[in-house]
């Protein structure tokens, strides 16, 4: 394993570090040395959770070594979600550390306790499981800290969370209280970071200046700071912990000991307070921006007559709420004794603890609120000063209660200053704090919003080439129509059927998995709603969507998300042909640290800048806040200010910090690659461009067109795709009907010589509504075979073939060898230069060109027979030098198809070459070779055949080439009715009409070669709007539609 020497410290990493590697490990150590707090940004996929681990145990290791004797700082590493900290916990295995761990949950994810499981009636969970403790009913509990020693001595692999409730399980130790236990002595302890910046969580978790903190993912830090100390309050919440104080009172009603009565008197006040909170929040006159007004008018409120809630009396307020969960969860010693508890019965361990259904939920809500409210009198036995209150507002607004669906006031105290939070936490005198993500910056505001000094910062590179990236803003759509998602167009129906068609004609072209994101759940739920309308009978977006990629939509309940997410997986692994989009939100569950590397994410389209509602009251308030700070800051004299955002520019900054987070799902590593489409005209702004991501920046380009940016796309991911085959080329040809298993485990056969090509659209083998179709698109590489560059490039065919034996390279060169022999026959037959060439514009035949062709199988073979299309000609002219058609016609097709597109094209050709002596096999053949070519969107290589074609074929194949819209070439044999000669089986294939999705009826395409049934394109054409191509929006002209023979 490779070791490093970074400020001294001797580093071991997994695999060879890249320079940006080393930087931010030298950062990590720079700053745990001198015991300072740094900002750390580096690219998603660059490794940065690798590098902290390692550089930090590395750090805390050569601590030890030089200073023997003393206790090495403990390492706090925190993120967001217990997913992510998972993640983290994974690589933590690949590296060659095993440091004494602990992971920090909640009792929801952790208690493994039936009977406080059945006790709990909604968020009592925490109280039941101390009162069980303290009641020593609890058997798992008891046994934590035996477990514990037993895990210290035997456990040394890195653990998570299901790996610690497993071990519970077996060992009958609470596992809750077991890693409590291990946070004791252990080195490295994960826990998400609200945690640490949550006063109230923090209670229990020792940090003091032996302790390092890690905050991975700290985009949210900002936000998780501020909800900390914010909460909202409804008038039904009130009424409802009313409710809850009434049952206690009733509770106690026979309870006429002293404490009962003394109990029933503070209940009774505590109604009373509650009531006229009640009363007090309802004759709030909000008026049509609600009632604002600084934080401090909180206490002030509370205080007024009829509440009475101070700083002198909140302390025995809080112990009233506490006493009153005790006995609405039956945990009480009063409630021991009331009829019907099981204090007295010696099988009460083995039944539910609780009263019934009563619960204690809404008035642990209100204990909550009054916490925050007085947090400096709580926690600091000190007077909250006013100054304190600023960052505060306290605003009442009308909103709808979820569960009346009446609107009614809601009580909001919300806090604005994230740097209070981390202010508090810093008062611990912990070493040093880390915070990294791959989207920080500006690193200056973010420094002046925590209000910490961060002297160790970094903007780290990726590692990725330009030519594993493609960035691009998309302004217009196929239409020419442009894309703007801003509140002014994003409802008009032009746009979003716009952004429809751009998303269909790119989920052709992206291979595997997709990722579409949108500004907010309600953009996305009205534009699919639009798209799944159908109009006139003409499939519909999502139809057409969902025919080339299965559709998955992020739902607005995270906890349904895992489900969605599965599914997702199960269409990128299982169905690598269709592959998968994911419909999903910035700022939602899909664009916050999952991992959507390789096949999952091959590209990410973002529709629009995901910007706050700026009228909302929390966030106008936030803006209103941070202008005043910033006019404060320049107000303090000549000297230079410090870096404080104004509202505008934060606005702006979280808009595009969740777009930054967004688009980072699509690198994920060094070898990874993917797109990234900017579909809104506003990105190709340069204050847009200047907000992205500066690993971004200089990959970035605006296309002029959407046939551009299809293009670009195309031609990225066929780059891509030859990259891999060449880098799994197999040294040896493949045999006839080889299967080949490709690294994600599919399979596919495929057969070298008279075998017809597999269905294009939809796979005969599968079968269903919901079977994936089998595609050859630009970017498919499903069942992946070795590219035999014979077949594009002349060097193989001189080269390689050498190292062959005879019979493959007979196979080789017998590509190579057809094309040539069919040129020299057509050149001879028309007196044409070999130069000839119909590649951009198919020209008129010579004068001399003959006129009339064989008019049935019979004479074709005959004609044939007389050119010398047989055997022996073929092995005559088998070792002729390659011309310079054939290699610059080999060369164009290596550059326009993909590696599966190239290696079917050679197969079409060679078996043809083996059994095309007919003219329903030459059809069979052109049928094959359009279809394919259509999907590789490539045909303008159909006519660069024409020099290759044997000249008994050729008026079948002018005339399939004019059916395709490249208009006629040669002159009409005279009365000739060359449909009537056809054979039966060539006429009876069908082809999928790109509008209806069904066998098409009365084929005709339009100019850009797609077709449709007549009846389709006339309903389409019937209104003005919609004259264009569903599938790549060209405009459609009804009296140049061409009638198509042989589909």
């Amino acid at each position: 394993m490779p070791e490093y020497d970074v400020r001294g410290v001797r580093v071991s990493f997994p695999h060879e570090a890249y320079e940006c590697q080393l930087v931010y490990m030298e950062r990590v150590v720079e700053a745990l040395e001198e015991g300072k707090h740094a900002l750390l940004e580096s690219p998603t996929g660059t490794g940065k959770t690798l590098c902290l681990l390692c550089a930090t145990l590395a750090w805390r290791q050569h601590y030890m070594q030089k200073n023997p004797g003393k206790d090495a700082p403990k390492v706090v590493y925190s993120s967001r979600t217990h997913a992510q900290l998972k993640q983290v916990i994974q690589e933590l295995q690949h590296t060659p550390y095993r440091p004494r761990m602990s992971i920090l949950g909640s009792r929801e994810q952790m208690c493994i306790s039936q009977e406080a499981r059945q006790a709990d009636r909604g968020g009592q969970l925490n109280m039941i499981c101390s009162m069980l403790r303290k009641s020593k009913r609890c058997a798992f509990g008891s046994r934590a800290k035996e477990v514990v020693g037993q895990l210290s001595r035997t456990t040394s692999e890195p653990f998570d969370i299901e790996d610690i409730v497993k071990l519970g399980k077996e060992h009958r130790g609470c596992p809750y209280y077991m890693t409590r236990g291990l946070y004791e002595t252990c080195e490295v302890a994960f826990m998400p970071y609200n945690y640490l910046l949550d006063a109230r969580n923090r209670k229990g978790i020792m940090l003091d200046e032996k302790t390092i903190l890690i905050m991975d993912e700290a985009h949210n830090v900002e936000a998780v700071c501020c909800d900390a100390s914010s909460f909202d309050l409804t008038a039904n919440d009130i009424r409802r912990a009313i409710r809850d104080t009434e049952k206690c009172i009733q509770m106690l009603a026979y309870d006429f000991s002293s404490t009962g009565k003394e109990n029933k008197g503070r209940f009774s006040m505590l109604r009373a307070q509650l009531s006229g909170l009640e009363r007090a929040l309802t004759n709030v006159q909000t008026g049509e921006n609600g009632f604002t007004r600084d934080g401090i008018y909180f206490q002030e409120f509370l205080a007024a007559p009829g509440i009475g809630i101070n700083h002198s009396n909140v302390m025995n307020v809080v112990q009233t709420i506490e006493e009153a969960e005790k006995l609405l969860t039956g945990m009480s010693e009063e409630a021991k004794k009331l009829p019907g508890s099981d204090s007295e019965d010696e099988d009460a361990a083995a039944r539910p603890a609780s009263r019934n259904e009563n619960s204690a939920l809404w008035l642990t809500l209100v204990k909550d609120c009054l916490e925050i409210a007085f947090r400096g009198t709580l926690l600091s036995c000190s007077q909250s000063r006013k100054a304190e209150r600023v960052p505060y507002k306290f605003h009442v607004h009308m909103e709808q209660d979820p569960s009346t669906k009446k609107k009614m006031p809601t009580l909001s105290y919300w806090c604005f200053d994230p740097g209070l939070a981390m202010q508090e936490l810093s008062r611990t005198n912990v070493r040093s704090i880390l915070l990294t993500s791959g989207t920080l910056a500006p690193l200056d505001t973010l420094a002046s919003e925590l209000s910490l000094d961060f002297p160790i910062r970094l903007e780290n590179p990726h590692v990725i080439k330009q030519s594993q990236i493609l960035a691009g803003v998309m302004p217009v759509g196929p239409s020419n129509g442009k894309l703007n998602s801003s509140f002014r167009h994003r409802s008009s129906a032009s746009y979003v059927m716009e952004l429809g068609n751009a998303i269909v004609n790119i989920a052709r072209v992206v291979p595997h998995g997709l990722l579409v994101f949108f500004p907010s759940y309600g953009v996305l739920s009205s534009c699919i709603e639009s798209w799944r309308a159908r109009q006139s009978g003409v499939a519909s977006i999502w139809e057409r969507i969902a025919k080339i990629k299965h559709p998955v939509v992020e739902p607005k309940n995270s906890a349904d998300y895992a489900q969605k997410a599965l599914e997702f997986r199960a269409w990128i692994e299982g169905n690598k042909a269709k592959g998968a989009v994911f419909f999903a939100v910035c700022r939602g569950k899909v664009s916050e640290g999952i991992d959507f590397s390789d096949r999952a994410g091959r590209a990410v389209v973002v529709t629009g800048v995901p910007y706050a509602m700026r009228f909302d009251p929390k966030v106008s308030l936030k803006r209103e806040y941070l202008d005043n700070k910033c006019a404060l800051s320049m107000s303090r004299g000549p000297g230079r200010p410090r870096s404080v955002l104004s509202g505008d520019a934060w606005y702006t900054q979280e808009a595009f910090r969740a777009v930054n987070q967004a688009v980072g799902r699509v690198i994920r590593h060094r070898n990874d690659y993917g797109a990234i489409i900017y579909a809104d005209e506003r990105f190709s702004n340069p204050s847009y461009r200047e907000r992205m991501s500066m690993w971004l920046r200089p990959h970035l380009r605006v296309f002029s067109t959407f046939g551009n940016a299809a293009a670009s796309l195309s031609q990225f991911f066929r780059q891509q795709e030859n990259q891999e085959c060449n880098s799994t080329l197999p040294t040896k040809r493949l045999a006839s009907s080889s299967v080949i298993q490709d690294n994600f485990g599919s399979r596919a056969k495929y057969a070298d010589t008279n075998n017809s090509l597999p269905d294009i659209e939809m796979g005969t083998t599968h079968s269903g509504p919901d079977s994936p179709t089998l595609r050859f698109g630009a970017a498919k590489v499903d069942g992946l075979v070795g590219l035999a560059k014979g077949a594009a490039s002349h060097q193989i065919a001189s080269e390689n073939v050498k190292n062959m034996p005879q019979s493959q390279a007979a196979g080789q060169k017998s590509l190579v060898n057809m094309l040539q022999r069919s040129q020299k026959e057509h050149s001879h037959r028309y007196n044409a230069p070999s130069s000839f060439r119909l590649s951009e514009q198919l020209r008129p035949a010579p004068a001399n060109a003959p006129h009339s062709v064989a008019t049935g199988v019979e004479k074709c073979q005959q004609l044939m027979h007389k050119q010398g299309i047989d055997e022996r000609t073929q092995s005559a002219e088998g070792n002729a030098s390659i011309s310079s058609d054939t290699k610059a016609f080999l060369q164009r097709a290596k550059s326009s198809l993909s590696a599966n597109g190239l290696l079917k094209f050679k197969d079409l050709i060679l078996s043809f070459k083996k059994d095309g002596k007919t003219v329903e096999s030459f059809m069979v053949f052109m049928e094959h070779l359009t279809q394919l070519l259509q999907v590789e969107n490539a045909m303008e290589l159909l006519g660069s055949l024409a020099t290759f074609i044997p000249p008994g074929f050729a008026r079948y194949y002018e005339h399939f080439l004019h059916d395709c819209g490249f208009g006629q070439v040669y002159k009409q044999a005279e009365g000739n009715d060359v449909q009537a000669k056809l054979p039966s089986s060539s006429r009876k294939q069908k082809q999928i009409c790109i509008i209806c999705n069904e066998n098409v009826e009365n084929a005709h395409a339009a100019l850009c070669g797609h077709i449709a049934c007549y009846s389709c394109w006339r309903t389409l054409l019937q209104r003005p709007e919609q004259r264009k191509c569903p599938t790549c929006g060209t405009d459609v002209d009804r009296a140049k539609l061409v009638k198509k023979f042989f589909v």
